[in-house]
């Protein structure tokens, strides 16, 4: 076992001994056989008058560690997604507020403005969908797709992103379409 502090395995020995206050929890990791999250609980046995006798539940909490970890990696992911979109919109709104262009430019930025506020609407819409997802509410409406339509939109999203990054979609034109919620 590893603990998490060293006078974990000191405490959680004093506690199964009868010394110190009960009940009482430790988190641990198992290294051996498997790698797994534990937390264990001391707690008095009532049916001993002396109130010596302990109880030991060990509890596996690998899993709820997992979903706390993709929890908070989808959150810094959809924060991002999020932060992408905002800051193209504080951007042009500032120059459309304090710089004097010619209407053309105007209206090319104020353009930009609404497509990024469609796109954002979308990311919400998405984060509203996977929670409609985990409380089984969502229905989808599945149609016949062209891949490389689908392909094409997503990549209108991704590319205004990165200047890094060349994309390329090359899906066979005999691909037939397939049957997906778009």
């Amino acid at each position: 076992f590893e603990s998490m502090h060293e006078a974990t395995t000191a405490e959680l020995l004093g506690a199964l001994r009868g010394s110190g206050e009960v009940p009482v929890t430790f988190e641990m990791k198992m290294l051996r056989p498997q790698e797994r999250d534990l937390m264990l609980t001391v707690f008095p046995v009532p049916a001993d008058p002396e109130d010596t006798m302990r109880g030991l539940l060990i509890r596996d909490v690998t899993a709820e560690h997992e979903a706390v970890r993709r929890r908070d990696a989808f959150v810094s992911i959809a924060s991002h997604e999020l932060r992408t979109p905002m800051t193209s919109l504080v951007g042009f709104t500032e120059l459309l507020l304090h710089r004097e262009v010619s209407e053309a430019t105007r209206r090319e930025w104020l353009e930009h403005v609404h497509k990024e506020t469609l796109r954002l609407a979308e990311i919400v819409d998405d984060l509203l969908n996977v929670s409609r997802i985990q409380s089984g509410g969502l229905s989808t409406g599945q149609e016949s797709v062209p891949l490389h339509e689908v392909a094409e939109e997503v990549l209108t999203h991704i590319r205004p992103t990165t200047e890094k990054h060349d994309f390329v979609v090359a899906i066979p034109p005999t691909i037939p379409e397939i049957r997906a919620d778009r």
